[in-house]
């Protein structure tokens, strides 16, 4: 796969900054392992990655077997502090999202290997 040229087999060594992947490279890798054009594998990013915050902004969790689960959670108004004047001060309730890796990947990245299913 076109990601694995990109170096990233090499786990990310304590104290290192870990590299990041971007929309164009995840469309490169799905154009060098899938029979679509480069145009289509834009698309196909495009779309699926608008898919899940589609369904996130409507509150539904997302789960992508194998990867992790995409989870929205309500956090409660709570009592903060303005950083320039020490004053208290309301933050108000919002919701958020929380990333749960699956079993499969919290094994992968403790190992720090490219194969799924090791």
């Amino acid at each position: 796969m076109y990601l694995d040229a990109l170096e990233v087999d090499t786990p990310v060594k304590d104290g290192e900054k870990s590299r990041t992947i971007t929309r164009a490279e995840l469309a490169a890798a799905v154009y060098a392992a899938t029979p679509l054009n480069r145009r289509g594998a834009m698309k196909f990013v495009a779309e699926t990655l608008e898919e899940i915050a589609s369904c996130l902004a409507q509150g539904e969790d997302v789960m992508l077997t194998g990867f992790g689960r995409f989870e929205v959670r309500m956090k409660g108004e709570r009592v903060g502090r303005n950083p320039k004047t020490g004053e208290p001060a309301t933050i108000a309730a919002r919701r958020s999202i929380v990333f749960s890796p699956s079993k499969i990947m919290r094994r992968r990245v403790a190992k720090g290997t490219q194969e799924l299913n090791d």
